[in-house]
């Protein structure tokens, strides 16, 4: 009987290991087809503007994730109805960024994508109300968006000082508002902003040396394009 009973457990755990390992791999290969499909307008042999798509859409796609995470957070652990909203309509304009970046608009999506998630935060944190220290631990959200920011957009660096500006408007507002409600002490704002400002720094110096890099590379590989091109044409 104990062989028997040990011999039924031991096909039922065969049976669903390999179900879910056909599952995982069918899966992954219709995700691998999905980016294939969205990525099929971005030609490999410009080598640049291919990672910069495919940085964009794992950017999409995560955000996808923390969105639908969200909506569940807000609706059954937290119930508010504004940051829903808001939740919501930034997965349906993900969408809309998701027909954009299909047609080949990958400026327009870059900058969108990382807006929109910035939007969508910071509505979170003015609106979610609780303790000033769970509104105030979302703020780190911010620094992860903005770390894409030098990958999205390659020749343009006055977009990441604009992108670091803007939020420390905003989280100086924030500061203020929570002055002006007796939410937190004087003290306890400037060390805050203090912590804050210096992490905005530190984000914003790596990012844009990041950009640095890149755009030097990007200079470099179509300075040796042009120098193969010019020998071609010579041996012609």
């Amino acid at each position: 009987r104990f062989k028997t009973f040990f011999f039924i457990i031991g096909l039922l755990y065969y049976k669903m290991y390999t179900y879910c390992c056909g599952y995982f791999i069918r899966t992954v290969s219709m995700i691998n087809h999905i980016f294939n499909s969205l990525l099929e307008n971005y030609d490999e042999s410009d080598y640049s503007k291919s990672q910069q798509a495919k940085i964009i859409l794992t950017v999409i796609f995560l955000a996808y994730l923390f969105l639908f995470l969200s909506i569940l957070y807000y609706y059954f652990i937290q119930y508010k109805p504004i940051v829903i909203y808001a939740v919501s309509g930034s997965f349906i304009l993900h969408i809309f960024y998701l027909y954009l970046f299909k047609k080949g608009h990958i400026g327009i999506v870059s900058q969108a994508t990382i807006l929109t998630n910035l939007a969508m935060v910071w509505t979170a944190i003015f609106f979610q109300g609780g303790p000033v220290l769970h509104r105030l631990d979302t703020i780190f959200i911010i620094f992860g968006i903005l770390a894409f920011t030098p990958l999205i957009d390659s020749k343009r660096g006055y977009h990441i000082l604009a992108y670091y500006l803007l939020n420390i408007i905003i989280l100086g507002f924030l500061l203020y508002t929570f002055y002006l409600q007796k939410i937190m002490l004087p003290r306890s704002i400037l060390s805050f902003s203090a912590d804050a400002l210096t992490g905005f720094l530190f984000s914003g110096s790596i990012s844009f040396l990041i950009y640095t890099i890149n755009l030097r590379m990007h200079e470099r590989d179509r300075k040796k394009e042009k120098e193969l091109i010019n020998k071609t044409e010579e041996l012609e």
